[in-house]
């Protein structure tokens, strides 16, 4: 879904059929002999093939991500249109929940290794499909003009922003990413570390020659590993072997995006988010309720089983006094205490008979004082509350000698206990003494 839904600026390279250059999702069981590439499917997802119709709610959208054991691992320069690496990959069975969000919130962003992905390695000296770029990192530095500052720390390469973050759904974890580029298509943003996709999917060709452009190949990758900067991808490489060679195994989801070409939207300066609006994409798996737990490298200390294990701190979540000040709560109540009628004009519902005068201060605590004074501070009457049954007290309008007060402005001064003190300005017009009885 698209925060800005006039601004739908997302697309991809939609899944196509066959011997297309675009059928990248092999879900199905076709199967090809032809021996330039690699056409066959990976026979899974065999039934409607619900995964080369993920996220079509949009058109532009529809085909665009697929799990990652579903997709083309053909990476020979002549055919140039796998998206994943020839792993031992345990296909579909495990695969998470997952929200992935593009936002132009740099706090959010995720640090991340950029992958080649030119299959000719000739052309990008020698650096196989796949290997981390030998590029040098960009750390989130930016220039006066808005363009990336990159490291010049030896050695330091490969590192990235993805402008946006990965959460297991099920477990509510955040992931692993990754995103690719074609260092040789620079006019594609193929070599700045940066995920730009264009809008381009093919550039012209001829008869049988296609030339796939696929954006600058910024390819959307994720990992079923807990975030931890890539560091156990980084940690698998150096250790050779077995975990080398299997490093991609835990890879989940992967998308291959495209500006969307139909909508005249580009990626906005560095400083300001790059991305042109937030965007969240929802890839659901139907499962069972279970007890699952994160994969994770074995040289890290295991807690709680692997199972999901928070913390958090109830500092400053202690219970407050409603007397405190700044309880929002005691404001609140404070503001419910009136005294009604106000203004009182000589006459009230309240009232049982002729002689009767009567208005109700209302809202009040089990206990309360109600101070009633003249403008010139004299103190006109005191009424003491001590009743839980009840929330309301009634003054007879009369002075402490049970004479009638006189018309006029007076202020009522509430002592709620327990809550606070409240002052409230009350106007009365009398109505004129009955005689009838004298």
């Amino acid at each position: 879904t698209f925060e800005d839904a006039s601004n739908p600026w997302l697309s991809g390279v939609p899944d196509g059929e066959n011997q297309a250059y675009n059928n990248w999702i092999r879900s199905g069981r076709s199967s090809d002999d032809d021996t330039l590439c690699d056409w066959n499917d990976r026979r899974l997802d065999t039934v409607d093939q619900v995964y080369e119709k993920l996220l079509d709610n949009y058109s532009s959208t529809k085909g665009t991500w697929a799990p990652y054991g579903l997709t083309a691992d053909e990476n020979r320069a002549r055919c140039g249109f796998g998206v994943s690496a020839k792993t031992n990959s345990t296909g579909i069975k495990d695969i998470p929940s997952v929200d992935v969000i593009i936002t132009p919130d740099r706090t959010k962003w995720t640090r991340c290794l950029v992958l080649e992905m030119q299959e000719d390695e000739s052309l990008v000296g020698g650096v196989q499909k796949f290997d981390i770029k030998r590029h040098a990192s960009w750390n989130g530095d930016i220039d006066a003009d808005g363009r990336p500052i990159y490291s010049t720390v030896a050695g330091d390469t490969g590192y990235s922003w993805f402008p946006g973050y990965a959460i297991n759904s099920e477990t509510g974890e955040r992931l692993n990413m990754f995103f690719g580029e074609d260092t040789w298509l620079k006019a594609h943003n193929g070599d700045d570390m940066l995920w730009n996709p264009t809008s381009t999917a093919f550039s012209s060709s001829t008869g049988t020659n296609v030339n796939i452009i696929y954006g600058g190949k910024h390819y959307i990758y994720v990992q079923n590993v807990r975030y931890d900067s890539c560091r156990t991808f980084i940690e698998d490489i150096n250790s050779g072997g077995i975990k080398a060679q299997l490093r991609f195994n835990n890879f989940a989801y992967v998308g291959v995006p495209l500006l969307n070409p139909l909508v005249e939207s580009r990626f906005k300066p560095l400083k300001d988010g790059m991305v042109p609006s937030k965007v969240r994409i929802r890839i659901k798996i139907a499962r069972p309720y279970a007890r699952y737990y994160t994969n994770f490298n074995n040289n890290t200390a295991l807690k709680n089983g692997g199972f999901p294990l928070y913390e958090f701190s109830t500092k400053d979540m202690s219970p407050t006094k409603l007397a405190d000040n700044g309880n929002a709560d005691k404001d609140a109540l404070l503001d419910r205490i009136h005294a009604v009628p106000n203004p009182y004009y000589g006459y009230t519902g309240y009232e049982l008979n002729r002689y009767d005068t009567r208005v109700k201060i209302i809202n009040l605590p089990a206990k309360a004082t109600v101070s009633i004074y003249s403008l010139d501070g004299s103190l006109i009457r005191r009424l003491e509350k001590d009743d839980a049954n009840v929330s309301f007290i009634d003054w007879d309008i009369r002075n402490s000698k049970s004479l009638p007060i006189a018309s006029g402005m007076y202020l009522i001064h509430v002592n709620a206990d327990g809550i606070g003190e409240k002052v409230i300005r009350w106007f009365g017009a009398m109505r004129p003494i009955d005689v009838t009885n004298y």
